[in-house]
């Protein structure tokens, strides 16, 4: 329930915006509060969001309403890993490239 990243990460906001009535101009540097958002009982309610209830991840949310690894570019570092692996999964073999020796082995009684 807890997040793993930091409490807040910082970002530089790249087009004026206003949020909840709040002008934020280009350039500035933000903060966003990821454990308040997970513990928001707007996002998370009518449970208490305190209490571990899986099911609540089946209702569709904001998609950054649930970032316990960050959001954009500079997410979990494991992610762009993982994406690595699956590429390489992805060579193929000629079989003509592979070498198999084949020996006949005697089994005795």
């Amino acid at each position: 329930m807890y997040p793993i990243t930091v409490k807040a990460m910082t970002r530089e906001c790249n087009t004026n915006a206003t949020v909840c009535g709040h002008t934020i101009e280009k350039g500035s540097i933000i903060q966003p509060d990821i454990f308040s958002i997970h513990y928001d009982p707007d996002l998370w309610g009518p449970e208490d969001p305190n209490l571990f209830i899986p099911e609540r991840h089946l209702v569709k949310r904001h998609p950054i309403a649930w970032m316990p690894f960050g959001v954009g570019p500079r997410n979990c570092v494991g992610d762009r890993t993982e994406e690595g692996f699956q590429r390489r999964e992805k060579i193929v073999i000629q079989p003509s490239a592979i070498y198999v020796k084949l020996e006949k082995i005697r089994f005795s009684t």
